[in-house]
């Protein structure tokens, strides 16, 4: 009896190991793509040059690595076992807290000055934008820079206890916003003022789960912008009003966005979430300037929170000079920007808006502000 059901055992055990191998050819079940920015290998044909010169091994078993059955829920399975035993992610860069708050790497390096250009290099950065700004100005348009949050700013007693132990030093954020204040920039610094307002609101500026600002956060910030461009331009401008508001534990669009891509079986923890129900009125003395957001992804959020179409009326958002949507609709892919006449788009816009988070202030402007500062100021030969 003892004998039968060891080779149960034994049977049983072969079986599951045949299971990626089986599904891997015929396919019977159909498991849950993985979230993220990774690519699989694909498959090569077999050659004698690749043979001997191992090429063609090393690209068939990438590819039959990535295409191994079942390979996706033993991912989420395997990055399970170590979150919820160790709190450690499997995803380069990202770092978790044991209450499932989800920080990149980066952000945090960001808050303690670990990336700092230097403020000579600010100087220089900033006093072409301040040059662009006044040009700007006499061509009747409006520049405005706008500095987005940086979640690390907000949970400073969640903070990874790697990062706990340093002191922060000097950082771009900080060198960046009091530059920009003495040559007299146009800017908005939405990293300490909703920063401010965390713990005085019930509702979350930034989720556990999330990297970038939530629809909440993002519409709070809108309504502001909008605000001082209508401080600047002498004008009325469509404000996004709610007297409602939804309360779920179900992420929508960007909120739970590292929840997605960390790839684990089972939520990594359960928080609420704000979403207001928000109506756009306008009238006869309403105007709808055209506008253009140069941005990183947090851009992106005011595309989400509806924002931007219902209250400009050209739009274009360029995504790290790579990206690109407009009011036409058309899909965003890497590397639209190089169809983009840039100088006639300005050309065209009232409102000229850069935004950033401070983790990306060492990418400052993605290379456009060198190209318009090289167009409208030339060097003289």
């Amino acid at each position: 009896k003892m004998k039968r059901y060891k080779q149960t055992l034994i049977f049983l055990i072969f079986g599951i190991m045949l299971m990626p191998f089986t599904n891997q050819c015929l396919n019977y079940i159909e498991s849950v793509g993985l979230h993220g920015y990774f690519t699989n290998a694909e498959d090569t044909v077999f050659t004698w040059h690749g043979w001997f010169s191992e090429s063609y091994q090393k690209k068939k078993g990438a590819y039959l690595n990535d295409h191994t059955g079942f390979r996706a829920d033993l991912v989420r399975l395997s990055g399970q076992i170590d979150f919820s035993i160790f709190k450690d992610v499997n995803y380069g860069g990202a770092t978790t807290t044991r209450d499932g708050n989800i920080y990149y790497d980066d952000y945090l390096e960001s808050y303690n000055g670990f990336d700092y250009v230097g403020h000579a290099a600010i100087v220089q950065y900033m006093a072409k934008l301040k040059a662009l700004q006044d040009t700007f100005s006499k061509l009747g348009k409006t520049f405005i820079f706008v500095y987005a949050p940086n979640k690390a700013y907000f949970y400073l007693e969640r903070m990874p206890n790697k990062y706990r132990c340093y002191q922060p030093g000097p950082t771009n954020f900080a060198d960046f916003l009091h530059t920009g204040d003495s040559l007299g920039i146009n800017q908005i610094d939405f990293n300490d003022w909703l920063a401010n307002k965390s713990g005085r609101t019930t509702d979350s500026i930034f989720t556990k789960q999330g990297i970038h600002w939530t629809i909440y956060g993002s519409l709070l910030a809108a309504d502001s912008l909008i605000r001082y461009l209508e401080c600047k331009r002498g004008v009325n401008l469509t404000h996004p009003k709610w007297t409602e508001v939804e309360h779920t534990d179900k992420g929508r669009f960007a909120d739970n966005d590292m929840c997605d891509i960390v790839n684990l079986a089972l939520p990594i923890t359960t928080e609420q979430f704000t979403y207001p129900k928000v109506v756009f009125k306008s009238d006869s003395t309403t105007k709808k300037p055209n506008i253009i957001i140069l941005g990183d992804s947090f851009s992106e959020t005011m595309l989400f929170n509806d924002v931007v179409p219902n209250v400009f009326n050209d739009w274009q958002i360029w995504v790290k000079m790579v990206g690109f949507h407009d009011k036409g609709g058309h899909p965003m892919s890497e590397n639209t920007m190089n169809k983009i006449d840039w100088k006639k788009e300005i050309d065209h816009t009232d409102c000229f808006v850069l935004l950033s988070t401070t983790t990306n202030l060492p990418k400052f402007g993605w290379g456009f502000i060198d190209q318009a500062y090289a167009y409208y100021f030339p060097e003289k030969k």
